[in-house]
């Protein structure tokens, strides 16, 4: 392990592109990195708290959190967690302007992962412990209702997220839920409304083991990624390690 980027203020996402460059949300300082595969490090996106469009050096965020290059490696999406918006960051037109996607106001916006097709944004709405979908502008509630665990029809699940999302190979989502020492699995429709919520890995009990999802032991997941095995791995925080799970 090597650092290839320090100075940073609260670190949250991060993501990177087939080119090789890893795009890292310095949040508390409010602004866009950018890594290129020669370890050069730059501010790519923002600098001053607000909410302004424009070009990507000109444009304003507040606490940036989780990033996602979309499929088509054409944009950048970010999740603004305190403006409540998902912002989109060009990373092919000149200036790399940045857009506010349309959609309904969002509580603490801290995740988002794309469909495989680039279509639907799914996005851990952290301030009312639920995860959305935001299709054609349109916003809907994906799984969750009020904060705490429940497995199940996804109308009455619960959970206490933050950060982490994922689509998994077969298209259901993954979410970390750090509040529960689990990761839980958001299972799809063909239309992308949620059939239901089971829980991926995590037995809820503090500490660490590895085994059987459901036995295995975690503490705060937080960013999660898939890997070209389709493997799930996980950052998992408390523990200080990186974990992988077959799905």
């Amino acid at each position: 392990m090597k650092t290839v980027a320090s100075g940073l203020n609260g670190p949250m996402g991060i993501a990177a592109d087939a080119a090789g460059n890893v795009y890292v949300a310095d949040t508390d300082h409010y602004v866009i990195r950018r890594i290129d595969p020669e370890g050069k490090v730059e501010v790519f996106a923002g600098g001053t708290p607000g909410l302004m469009d424009g070009p990507a050096k000109q444009a304003a965020f507040n606490q940036p959190t989780g990033l996602a290059v979309t499929p088509d490696g054409t944009a950048l999406l970010v999740a603004d967690m305190n403006n409540g918006v998902i912002r989109r960051i060009d990373l092919v037109a000149e200036g790399h302007p940045v857009t506010t996607l349309q959609g309904d106001w969002l509580y603490r916006p801290s995740g988002v992962a794309v469909s495989a097709d680039g279509n639907t944004l799914f996005v851990v709405e952290s301030g009312m412990s639920r995860v959305v979908r935001i299709r054609d502008g349109l916003t809907s509630v994906v799984a969750g209702t009020t904060p705490g665990f429940r497995d199940g029809a996804p109308e009455s699940s619960q959970f206490l997220p933050y950060l982490g999302i994922a689509v998994l190979k077969d298209g259901s989502l993954a979410v970390s839920d750090p509040g529960n020492y689990r990761v839980r699995r958001v299972v799809l429709n063909a239309d992308g409304s949620a059939r239901k919520v089971t829980t991926l890995a995590g037995s809820g009990r503090y500490g660490h083991s590895d085994g059987p999802g459901d036995a295995a032991d975690l503490v705060l997941p937080a960013g999660l990624t898939v890997g070209p095995d389709g493997r799930l791995y996980v950052a998992d925080a408390g523990n200080s390690l990186v974990r992988a799970i077959t799905p």
